[in-house]
C-alpha cells in the first residue's frame, strides 16, 4: 500500500537544525506531507498538484473546495507489534489511548443487569486541555446525565454526589534509561497489574486533582 512522508534534512545540511532544541527543530508549519510527485501530462501552472487532485477525483470523489470542511489526520504507517522476545509488551500508534478506551468499553459491554446505572465515557481532546464539543469540558455529559434524572425525577446534583467515577489514562512507570525523572519508591512498575494514579499534576501545582482515601481504599477492595 501506498504511505506519505515528511521530508527532513540531510544532515551535511542540517548544521543549523541541530543547533535547535527539541521543541525548536521541528515545527508545525514544516510537517508539510509529500503526496506526489509526478506533474499533469497537460502544459500549465501546478501540474502536480493538478496530477493529485485528478487522482483524488478519480479514486475517492474528492474535489479541492472538499478540504475546506475536511477533517484528515495522518498517522505512522505500521501496525501494532508485540514487543520483546516474550512479546509480553504491546507498540503501536496510539496504544496509550486505545488500551483505556477498550478497557472502559469491554467493561461496560460485560455488564449485564447492573444494580445502578452505568455509563461510559469516551472524550476527546484530552491532550489539548478536554475543550471543544467532544471533550470533557463541554457539557455534553451533563446533559445527557440530567436527561436521565428528568425521566426519573431526580435532581442532577443529587445523582453526581452519589455516583463513582473513574478516569482510565495511562500512567508512567519507572523507566531505568530516565531515572531522574521518577521517585523510584513511588512509582508503577511493569508487572506489577493495574496501576493507580491517586493524584495528578504538573510541577507540583497545576491542574491537580486528588482521590481520597476512601476511594483509593475502595479501588484497592476491587482491583
Amino acid at each position: 500500500d501506498m504511505v506519505f512522508v515528511i521530508t527532513d534534512l540531510l544532515p551535511h545540511l542540517a548544521a543549523d537544525q541541530m543547533k535547535k532544541t527539541m521543541s525548536e527543530a521541528i515545527t508545525g508549519e514544516g510537517l508539510n506531507i509529500l503526496i506526489g510527485s509526478t506533474p499533469y501530462a497537460d502544459d500549465g501552472k501546478d501540474r502536480v498538484k493538478l496530477a493529485v487532485l485528478s487522482i483524488l477525483a478519480d479514486r475517492y470523489d474528492i474535489v479541492e473546495e472538499d478540504f475546506v470542511s475536511a477533517e484528515l489526520a495522518a498517522v505512522p504507517a505500521f501496525d501494532v507489534r508485540d514487543v520483546g522476545l516474550d512479546r509480553s509488551l504491546i507498540g503501536g500508534y496510539g496504544q496509550d489511548d486505545r488500551v483505556c478506551a477498550y478497557a472502559e468499553l469491554r467493561a461496560i459491554l460485560n455488564m449485564e443487569k447492573p444494580a445502578r446505572t452505568c455509563v461510559c465515557i469516551l472524550a476527546d481532546k484530552e491532550e489539548t486541555g478536554s475543550d471543544g464539543v467532544s471533550g470533557m469540558q463541554s457539557q455534553a455529559f451533563e446533559a445527557f446525565i440530567g436527561a436521565l434524572c428528568e425521566a426519573q425525577d431526580v435532581c442532577l446534583r443529587t445523582c453526581f454526589s452519589k455516583s463513582f467515577c473513574l478516569s482510565a489514562d495511562v500512567t508512567a512507570a519507572f523507566d531505568p534509561n530516565y531515572p531522574d525523572v521518577s521517585d523510584k519508591r513511588n512509582e508503577a512498575k511493569i508487572n506489577y497489574g493495574v496501576g493507580i494514579s491517586k493524584y495528578t499534576g504538573a510541577r507540583g501545582k497545576s491542574g491537580t486533582s486528588d482521590a481520597s482515601a476512601e476511594i483509593v481504599a475502595y479501588i484497592r477492595r476491587i482491583c
